[in-house]
């Protein structure tokens, strides 16, 4: 059972290979904090990705759902 747990952790512990490049890639960046950038998609404006989640509210949301909603509008313009 201990050799299970420290495998696991040393899992938990270890970061994708592109969590380091995009750490450098943000500490470049210039622009506005809470701005979406949608890179890669021939979409050059869009709504579709938050909108959404505006219509979201209430009790009857599950907690996790209720405080994944709220790190979103912690970090996203409401324009976005």
């Amino acid at each position: 059972m201990l050799v299970l747990f420290f495998s696991v952790s040393s899992i938990a512990a270890e970061q994708p290979a592109w969590i380091a490049a995009m750490r450098e890639v943000h500490a470049r960046g210039s622009g506005e904090a809470g701005v979406v950038l949608n890179v890669g998609d021939s979409i050059t404006y869009s709504m579709a990705y938050f909108a959404p989640l505006q219509y979201l509210e209430g009790d009857d949301l599950p907690a996790p759902v209720r405080s994944a909603l709220a790190t979103v509008h912690s970090h996203i313009q409401p324009e976005c």
